[in-house]
C-alpha cells in the first residue's frame, strides 16, 4: 500500500499502470492484469489535501496520544454515555482540535493555518475514533473512522452490482 500512495496511484487513476502483455480473461469474460496488484473496477481518488497535516500528526503519534489522555481522564463519563449514545452524541471538539494542534508544535511539525483547517473534520473525526477504540475496541472504531472513508463509501453504493457479479458466477 505503501508504495501506492508513493506512485501517486491513490490520488491518479493515470498513476496506475497495467501490463497489457500479461492480459487473461476470466472465466465469467472479464478482462484482469497480472504483475501489477489489484486494480479496482471503480477508482477513489484520495483528496492528498485533507491527509498531508494528518499523516503529519500520525507519524509524531500526536492524534493517538491526545486520544488516550482525553480517555484516561474522561472515562467514567464517557462509558456511562455508552456506545450507541457516543456515537451518535460525541463529537471532538475545537478545544479538542487545539490541544492536538498545541501538541504538534511542541512535537515540531509546522503547518499552515489553510492545512489545519482543511483537516479540521477529518482530524475531529479520528479523535472520535480512536477514543472509541480505548473503549469499545473496533466495535466502537469502524462506525466512526468508516464515516469520512471514500473508499468505503463508494463501495457501499456498488453493493448492487457486485451482488450481480455474484450471480453470475453461482448461476452458471
Amino acid at each position: 500500500m505503501k508504495k501506492r500512495f508513493e506512485k501517486g496511484e491513490m490520488y491518479s487513476k493515470d498513476s496506475i499502470k497495467q501490463d497489457k502483455k500479461k492480459q487473461y480473461t476470466t472465466t465469467h469474460g472479464r478482462k484482469v492484469y497480472g504483475g501489477g496488484g489489484i486494480v479496482p473496477d471503480v477508482f477513489v481518488a484520495l483528496d492528498s489535501n485533507r491527509y498531508n497535516y494528518l499523516n503529519q500528526l500520525y507519524e509524531q503519534n500526536i492524534v493517538r496520544e491526545f486520544a488516550l489522555y482525553y480517555t484516561q481522564d474522561n472515562v467514567k463519563k464517557l462509558k456511562a454515555m455508552g456506545l450507541p449514545a457516543f456515537l451518535q452524541e460525541f463529537q471532538a471538539t475545537d478545544a479538542m482540535l487545539q490541544s492536538v494542534n498545541d501538541m504538534a508544535k511542541k512535537a515540531g511539525i509546522k503547518a499552515e493555518e489553510k492545512d489545519i483547517l482543511q483537516s479540521k473534520k477529518i482530524i475531529q473525526l479520528h479523535i472520535k475514533a480512536l477514543i472509541a477504540r480505548q473503549l469499545w475496541q473496533n466495535e466502537g472504531f469502524y462506525p466512526v473512522i468508516l464515516q469520512d472513508d471514500e473508499i468505503y463509501q463508494e463501495a457501499i453504493k456498488h453493493f448492487g452490482e457486485a451482488e450481480k457479479l455474484a450471480n453470475l458466477t453461482t448461476n452458471k
